[in-house]
């Protein structure tokens, strides 16, 4: 979650940039993506085999 905090604090500073500097929006795109993409890493459920945590004595 700390990373994340960040990487909205780079987000806003960027985005304040863009009246200045215009291709910061391809940027702050960017950055908006990999937040949505570490995001569901590590929020959607991850899927198993049962079968290798058998194998492994998991279960």
């Amino acid at each position: 979650w700390e990373l994340l905090n960040k990487l909205y604090e780079v987000h806003d500073a960027f985005k304040k940039c863009v009246p200045y500097y215009p291709t910061a929006t391809e940027i702050c795109k960017e950055i908006e993506d990999f937040i949505l993409e570490l995001q569901q890493k590590t929020t959607l459920p991850q899927r198993f085999s049962i079968e290798e945590l058998t194998e492994q004595g998991a279960v």
